[in-house]
């Protein structure tokens, strides 16, 4: 990862905050990315598998998936990035469709729209949207957002006004 701060739940038994928070975050003053990973767990091709929610415009400027093939900001709400071996694994290649469900329900065919190494952050068998994750589960909460500092500013300083900012926000701080 490459980032300056975390916007987090405060505490281990914490379930999430709401998306509103990255929202808020982003519009802080002296902040460039906000970019909030999510996990979950779906179902491709009959088989429940964990897999990881980014926003395609701003992964690469905190996280390197390791992309064996595709972009990770080429990714479409219809599309999902797999891990290369579980996608070997199941006889799987860029352009495939595979049937998949969230939250117990159907969703139809999602593209295989790249091949990526798991590694750090991202180590699950596959990557969708966030877009396509709120889509999927509409009450998810957020857990973490990587967040970066605009060049030329303070990252305590930024940090600070991020904390006032999530003052009336109990369940989220940033660290």
């Amino acid at each position: 990862t490459n980032v300056d701060l975390f916007v987090v739940t405060p505490t281990s038994q914490g379930v999430g905050y709401s998306p509103e928070v990255v929202g808020m975050v982003r519009d802080v003053d002296g902040v460039r990315t906000v970019s909030p990973p999510a996990a979950g767990t779906g179902v491709l091709d009959g088989e429940e598998v964990p897999f990881t929610s980014i926003d395609p415009r701003t992964v690469e400027d905190v996280l390197d998936l390791g992309m064996v093939e595709g972009q990770a900001g080429d990714l479409t709400e219809d599309g999902m990035i797999v891990e290369e071996e579980f996608a070997a694994t199941q006889g799987w290649q860029v352009g495939d469709a595979v049937p998949a469900a969230f939250a117990g329900t159907p969703v139809g065919d999602l593209e295989v729209e790249g091949l990526y190494e798991g590694q750090g952050v991202v180590n699950t068998e596959f990557v969708i949207s966030g877009a396509a994750h709120t889509t999927y589960v509409p009450d998810r909460l957020e857990g973490t957002a990587m967040v970066l500092v605009e060049d030329g500013q303070d990252v305590a300083t930024v940090k600070d006004r991020i904390a006032e900012t999530l003052a009336d926000q109990p369940d989220a701080t940033v660290m």
